[in-house]
């Protein structure tokens, strides 16, 4: 066997050898972190100046090594940006302008980021206006007007004097009373806000003349109907002066050589007039000044029912006035209001909880200096809610037939009053004062009308409805049963028996009528048939029954009924005690029939209905057998 002898390793080596195993694992190390995204900062960049030399420098975050910039649009003219962000130039325009920019870094890979930047280019500060002439003693107002720059510039005086009584303030306004009479000489510098700031100097003369002057600013206020005066003014010039204007309101003067106006005005109304000054100077100074004035109208309250408000319910009124100067005031100076009303902006209102009239005296006062008064007398009724009238429809009604019909409402101050407040209604039908409508139509036709309801308050309430009554013809048709009987009143109809064709199906053929009458009553009914209608082959026969069909036995027979054989005398020939049923009167020498019938019931109660039934004696009922049936006594 061969033995291989390995090489010797010193401890140092062993110890590199281990490092450089890392420990007996392997690995590189972590990566970088990547750059930060590049992003655009500037997008406001310095205000400009027309005409002056502008630099700015972008900005920007973010990206690897150098950056590189460039425009995607236009900058203001005169303006350039070069690749290090930086804009130069001399801008010529003004205005607000953006333009858009592209940026990209070194790195690898490359960022690139765009934006858009904004340059505000303004125009040079400069003053517009120069001041005006003053009056020595006449309020003066002039303010240096600039333009250009940026924002409200303010205002020194750097050199000179203003006028003996004129001041400046910051805002450039020169104001107040010149004392002095010459020209004045000063220096104003106004600085803009900026930016950029701006710095500009003017030189300015302010001539104060020793003119005559009207000083008056206005006339006052003046009342119609109340005594006024009023001196106009002026400055400068030689006495003595003159005065003149255009025509005043009426009831005012001028006195020329005082400047006085005095008098009563008798018009209200906002008014002005040129008011002209001459003095005595050679050559004469003259000065016109428009001047208005105004001339309230005398304050009145005028008394008055303001009207009705329902109890629980919100109510306004506007307090009656007329006049005065605005704002208006009132107050409560004696009576009661209705609880709860009471008196806002102008009007008495709220949600009274009281019925009843309310008086009471209100003051109103305006706000002249003195103030003017005035004082009125009002009433205001509470009161129920209004009526309500309740029926929309009412039934309709048929010629010859009685009619009944009654109006309700509710609401208001009960015993109601109805009338006929428009139209009319139908012919034989009248209504009531307590809502009834009742009668007997004479005409066909459809009745318009409209109802008042007045109630019972103090104040009355008043309501009205339309209603319509449509009156049919009247129409007999098939009553063959109680059933379909035809309802009747007093009066004359002719009809015939239902004829056979249709039989009828509780018994022999005849006809139905309902009618109705008050207890005790006596009630006449007759059918005429041969004396009628000579040619008629119908035998009727009349009898009454009560609403089962049974027979009523509160009839009295004819007079001489009881006179003919084979029948028995009646023993009581003038009582209501007989067969309600009839046929052939005695006497007559026809067929017709009639019955006298007493109506039971409770004296004093209500009406009774009961029914009249017409029959042939044969059974052998025709279209041709024609009657007339009469009744008197029903309701």
């Amino acid at each position: 066997m061969k033995l291989r002898v390995l090489p010797t390793i010193s401890a140092a080596s062993w110890l590199m050898l281990m490092v450089g195993c890392g420990g007996g694992g392997s690995g590189s190390p972590p990566p970088p972190p990547p750059p930060a995204p590049l992003v655009i900062v500037t997008t406001n960049a310095p205000n400009g100046l027309i005409g002056t030399a502008y630099t700015a420098t972008l900005q920007a975050t973010g990206g690897t090594g150098q950056l590189n910039w460039s425009a995607t649009t236009s900058l203001p003219i005169g303006l350039s940006l070069d690749s290090t962000g930086k804009v130069t130039g001399i801008p010529t325009d003004s205005g607000n302008f953006g333009f858009g920019v592209h940026i990209q870094d070194s790195g690898t890979p490359r960022q690139t980021a765009d934006g858009q930047v904004i340059i505000l280019i303004t125009t040079p500060l400069k003053f517009d206006n120069t001041p005006t002439n003053a009056n020595r003693g006449v309020n003066y107002s002039w303010r240096a007007v600039t333009e250009g720059g940026v924002g409200a510039p303010t205002f020194s005086l750097t050199v000179g004097t203003l006028p003996p009584g004129l001041t400046l303030d910051t805002s450039g306004n020169i104001t107040g009373v010149p004392t002095q009479a010459g020209s004045f000489n000063f220096t104003l510098q106004a600085n803009s806000a900026g930016p950029p700031l701006q710095t500009l100097s003017a030189d300015f003369t302010l001539v104060v003349d020793s003119l005559v002057a009207i000083v008056t600013a206005n006339l006052g206020e003046a009342v119609e109907g109340r005594a006024f005066s009023a001196t106009l003014q002026s400055v400068n010039g030689t006495a003595p002066l003159h005065w003149s204007s255009d025509p005043l309101p009426a009831g005012l003067t001028l006195n020329a050589s005082t400047g006085a106006i005095t008098g009563t005005p008798t018009t209200f109304g906002s008014y002005g007039s040129i008011f002209t000054v001459k003095d005595s100077s050679s050559p004469v100074q003259t000065f016109s000044k428009f001047i208005d004035g105004v001339i309230w109208g005398k304050l009145i309250l005028t008394s008055s029912n303001l009207g009705n408000v329902t109890v629980s319910g919100f109510g306004a009124f506007p307090i009656p006035y007329s006049g005065g100067k605005q704002p208006i005031t009132f107050n409560l100076i004696s009576g009661t209001l209705p609880p709860g009303m009471s008196i806002n902006f102008g009007a008495i209102s709220g949600f009274p909880t009281t019925l009843g009239t309310y008086s009471f005296v209100v003051q109103a006062q305006d706000a002249l200096s003195p103030p003017q008064t005035a004082q009125g007398t009002l009433t205001i009724s509470v009161v129920p809610p209004p009526p309500v009238i309740k029926i929309a429809s009412l039934p309709n009604a048929i010629v010859g037939r009685p009619y009944q019909a009654g109006l309700a409402a509710t609401n208001g101050t009960p015993p109601y009053h109805w009338s006929i407040s428009s139209g009319s209604l139908p012919t034989g039908i009248l209504l009531d004062s307590a809502g009834l409508l009742h009668g007997s139509p004479t005409a066909a036709g459809s009745a318009v009308f409209s109802v008042r309801l007045t109630d019972s308050g103090a104040p009355a309430q008043s309501v009205t409805a339309p209603l319509t009554i449509n009156v049919r013809a009247a129409a007999l048709g098939r009553n063959d049963s109680i059933g379909t009987a035809t309802p009747l009143t007093n009066g004359s109809y002719i009809a015939t028996i239902s004829p056979y064709s249709h039989p009828s199906t509780t018994g022999p053929d005849g006809d139905f009528y309902r009618l109705t009458a008050n207890p005790f009553g006596t009630v006449s009914v007759t059918i005429f048939a041969a004396r009628m209608f000579p040619s008629s082959e119908l035998d009727p026969v009349v009898e009454i029954l009560d609403g089962s069909g049974t027979r009523l036995s509160t009839c009295k027979d004819p007079a001489s009924a009881f006179l003919r054989p084979p029948l028995v005398p009646d023993p009581n020939p003038n009582d209501f005690n007989d067969a309600c049923i009839n046929d052939d009167d005695p006497g007559s020498g026809t067929t017709d029939s009639s019955l006298a019938f007493q109506v039971p019931g409770t004296a004093g109660g209500p009406p009774v209905t009961f029914y009249v039934h017409v029959l042939d004696w044969r059974g052998d009922a025709r279209p041709d057998l024609r009657y007339q049936i009469l009744v008197s006594g029903a309701n």
